[in-house]
């Protein structure tokens, strides 16, 4: 992988911030995190003037969850710009466990920045936004469905891409239809720094928004066939992966990714709560270290305290209560959807079509 042809002039010009590169690797070199140690570098506040001194909250089986002083402190403080360790770690299970990526601990570290990384935003809207700043410029084809999320397409806008539609069916994406854009290129194109060949697709492989509709496995492989031979990454948005009523969820493109092309993104919005604008996104080294430092020149790090109670409900839960939760989840959103198919059977029969071919939709 050629990360470097894949970013915008942007994205190439992206640096470390040196005050947030101070300030980690001040706290890296603390075994505890700058406790007994007074910086003047990097104007962080003294914790002893927070008027917050702890934090708790009651979850819905009336369990309750308590920040005590020092935790309290760290979460209000200034913190590392990938999000808090702790958290992080538990992202990393929840990656192993449902998607098992074949890069986050490869048996040799690739040298070409393909190996996983994971870093926090502020939702995956937050990610859309920074990624496509950073990949797409004037001009370059980027690849997405005819029915196409709403906050893509106003992402995608301003960077005066040009947006190459795919057909879409009853399974998603139509692969076919696909092949057919596709063929316009060569794959000798991509060695050509004129070529408009697509760089990215992008795609909500899960519940798609608008269309409900979901990837299947036979789909995304012949997808992930089409990108290694024309060399274009894949956003996989997918908000909605613990919104799947099938029996079994299809494995993710991140499951797949043998070469570093697949930028996923997840989000705690779906599952937990939308107001705490917590997303996280996991993939090849080069391209998300870009998307560090858009986050470390902005916003510098993701809000503690939404991070904090999502941690705190990890801790909590355990991974057996997270897979409880999110199946509770699924069944309360899927007896929804079923009683409003039937609702509109009942009383919307002859305007419009019949819900039955929409069965399998994941949101609705």
């Amino acid at each position: 992988m050629n990360y470097d042809r894949f970013f915008s002039d942007l994205g190439r010009s992206r640096q470390p911030s040196f005050l947030r590169q101070l300030y980690e690797d001040g706290t890296a070199a603390q075994k505890e995190p700058m406790d007994h140690l007074i910086s003047l570098s990097g104007g962080i506040p003294s914790a002893d003037t927070f008027p917050v001194k702890t934090i708790s909250f009651e979850l819905s089986d009336g369990k309750t969850v308590t920040l005590d002083e020092k935790t309290t402190a760290k979460c209000l403080q200034y913190g590392k710009s990938t999000g808090i360790e702790d958290l992080l770690g538990w992202l990393e299970r929840i990656l192993v466990k449902f998607h098992n990526p074949k890069l986050l601990h490869p048996q040799t570290t690739p040298s070409n920045g393909s190996r996983t990384k994971i870093v926090m935003t502020n939702g995956c809207q937050d990610a859309i936004s920074k990624l496509f700043g950073a990949l797409c410029s004037k001009g370059d084809t980027v690849l997405i469905e005819e029915s196409v999320y709403a906050g893509c397409l106003a992402a995608l806008r301003p960077h005066g891409v040009r947006m190459q539609t795919v057909k879409s069916t009853q399974g998603g994406i139509d692969v076919e239809d696909l092949e057919r854009v596709l063929s316009k290129w060569s794959p000798k194109d991509v060695q050509n720094e004129t070529s408009d060949s697509p760089k990215l697709m992008y795609v909500v492989p899960t519940g798609s928004n608008p269309t409900g509709q979901n990837l299947s496995l036979e789909s995304k492989r012949k997808i992930y066939s089409l990108a290694q031979k024309y060399d274009f990454l894949i956003m996989e948005d997918d908000p909605y992966y613990f919104h799947n009523f099938e029996e079994t969820a299809p494995p993710s493109f991140l499951s797949l990714d043998t070469d570093g092309r697949v930028i996923r993104l997840d989000s705690f919005s779906k599952i937990i709560s939308p107001g705490m604008r917590l997303g996280f996104v996991s993939g090849p080294e080069a391209i998300l270290n870009v998307l560090l430092y858009d986050i470390q020149s902005s916003g510098v790090h993701g809000n503690h305290l939404s991070q904090m109670m999502v941690l705190g409900l990890m801790e909590n839960w355990g991974m057996e209560g997270f897979q409880k939760h999110v199946e509770k989840l699924c069944k309360t959103y899927k007896n929804r959807r079923d009683m409003c198919v039937r609702a509109a059977e009942t009383h919307l029969k002859g305007f419009i079509p019949s819900c039955r071919g929409y069965s399998r939709r994941t949101r609705y």
